[in-house]
């Protein structure tokens, strides 16, 4: 994301950041499963930990596709320095802290079924 900036003059959007990040999630598991196969895909990101999105390691947990990090709270920041220098983070809750189990009845917690590479 430095680069960008250093390009551009100001940092990506969270939207360009989100986007960026998954085509890069998407092209290393298109690598490690030697595959674009959608199945292929899916079982190389299950269960998949990796750190770069920014605040800390991240799991794609395999039980059922969720995404599990530490979670930062912020709040707006009294006198920012420039347009992107809005937020400060006041505390960091560690991903265990909000991680439930894949059976949760609150979340479904149910089978994801067998994955279908399409037609």
């Amino acid at each position: 994301m430095k680069s960008f900036g250093t390009k551009y003059g100001f940092p990506p959007s969270q939207a360009a950041h989100t986007v960026y990040c998954q085509t890069l999630l998407y092209a290393d598991a298109v690598t490690r499963a030697g595959s674009f196969a959608p199945c292929a895909v899916v079982e190389a990101l299950e269960g998949f930990e990796f750190d770069g999105l920014g605040n800390g390691a991240t799991l794609y947990r395999a039980e059922d596709h969720q995404c599990f990090k530490d979670v930062l709270v912020v709040r707006g920041k009294e006198n920012p320095t420039s347009e992107f220098d809005l937020l400060e983070i006041v505390e960091v809750t560690p991903a265990a802290q909000v991680t439930y189990p894949a059976d949760h009845p609150m979340f479904a917690g149910g089978s994801l079924g067998s994955c279908n590479n399409g037609a």
